[in-house]
């Protein structure tokens, strides 16, 4: 069964910023749903928070990842890392493998500007309608 996703081919007013999941080449992919918060039929928690189901797999593959990784050089982040990779680029990971010597002086509270060794993406939360689960992996890719 294959998702499709929401692209904005021309900014949609009036829709608020927390609505956005990720600018992929200056185009916005809105969260799933984002209809029903506008429309006041669910909250932003609603749609942005995580199945237990999800939660419970990213936790796993977290785990699995630091009992192989050599974590004296590499480390693994988790819960929707920012990542600002350039302009109109602002992407969130599930889960993000970074080289440590590269974090090094990089941590505060904006998104992070260089790019993960490994990203590993658990779900789409991305709203379905004109651009295909694979066509937006791509270009996010």
């Amino acid at each position: 069964m294959e998702q499709t996703l929401v692209q904005a081919k021309t900014p949609i007013l009036n829709i608020p910023a927390a609505l956005i999941r990720e600018r992929v080449g200056g185009i916005d992919f809105y969260y799933k749903n984002y209809h029903a918060v506008l429309n006041q039929e669910k909250t932003l928690e609603d749609i942005m928070g995580s199945s237990g189901l999800q939660a419970y797999v990213i936790a796993t593959i977290i785990e699995f990842l630091n009992d192989k990784i050599n974590r004296k050089l590499y480390k693994v982040l988790s819960n929707e890392v920012g990542l600002h990779i350039s302009k109109n680029q602002n992407l969130s990971a599930d889960i993000a493998i970074y080289e440590k010597s590269k974090l090094k002086d990089k941590l505060d509270n904006q998104y992070l500007e260089i790019a993960p060794k490994v990203v590993l993406e658990v779900d789409v939360k991305i709203d379905d309608n004109d651009t295909s689960a694979q066509e937006y992996v791509h270009l996010k890719t």
